[in-house]
């Protein structure tokens, strides 16, 4: 089952809106990896926000509803998900 985005109602005045989960489609991992690969095979230290934000400038839209720190975290993510497996192993 596929998660949506949930935006909830402004029922509390001066709270933030949450944003629920945005699944990644294929092209934008693999825009991602195509820009941000050396930092996922490097495993040592992640983008920075100038890189995040080239990644994204070069991805010709496809990261386009994106922002930085989504990318910045999706490669951690990869990275976590590498190193448990290697773990397991």
């Amino acid at each position: 089952m596929p998660k949506t985005i949930v935006f909830l109602a402004d029922s509390v005045p001066g709270k933030k809106r949450k944003k629920g989960y945005v699944p990644w489609t294929a092209e934008e991992k693999e825009a991602v990896f195509q820009h941000l690969g050396k930092f996922i095979k490097e495993k040592k230290r992640l983008p920075g926000k100038a890189d995040c934000a080239r990644c994204i400038e070069k991805s010709k839209g496809v990261l386009a509803r994106r922002d930085w720190s989504a990318v910045k975290y999706c490669v951690m993510n990869i990275i976590k998900r590498a190193d448990s497996l290697k773990d397991k192993n």
